[in-house]
């Protein structure tokens, strides 16, 4: 985890603090923790596609202020967060849209695929100590790690759990 990230995410102090990409990066680690963190216990194996999920409604249906919703989840837990990002991850490609306006869309809808760069780099040891890496998928990454382009950040949210 990149060392800004780390101060934010101290004990005791709000990712809701930090600015900019710090901030960013604070509240996507910070979602997936809570998202896994739910039904703790000993972290059990990751299934790429099945511990993702996605679901998208229209809330309010028939209404004036009828607007769409989606949900993203990480191991049946939602993943919420309170700024715009763009995530990919083994099920596809979202953005999280907010409004306060009950007719706007709002949650996780599925965007067309984010294109990633490879890496000959491999994937390495401390990559999986830390959780996380800033650059192009290095040869070898798992394949439940997700990637937040407008950080240009691999993370593995099971890592984030303990």
């Amino acid at each position: 985890m990149p060392n800004h990230a780390k101060q934010v995410l101290a004990p005791g102090r709000s990712p809701r603090r930090a600015t900019g990409r710090g901030r960013l990066l604070a509240l996507v680690f910070a979602a997936f923790t809570s998202a896994a963190a739910v039904g703790a216990g000993p972290p059990a194996a990751v299934s790429a596609e099945t511990d993702f999920s996605y679901h998208e409604w229209t809330a309010n249906e028939g209404s004036k202020s009828a607007g769409a919703r989606g949900t993203l989840q990480f191991k049946g837990s939602p993943i919420n967060l309170d700024v715009p990002v763009r995530i990919k991850t083994p099920i596809g490609s979202f953005y999280h849209a907010i409004s306060a306006l009950a007719w706007e869309p709002q949650g996780w809808f599925r965007v067309d695929d984010i294109p990633i760069g490879e890496s000959v780099a491999p994937f390495a040891a401390t990559d999986l100590r830390k959780g996380s890496y800033v650059g192009a998928r290095r040869a070898g990454t798992p394949a439940h790690w997700c990637y937040v382009p407008e950080m240009d950040t691999w993370f593995d949210p099971l890592q984030l759990t303990h």
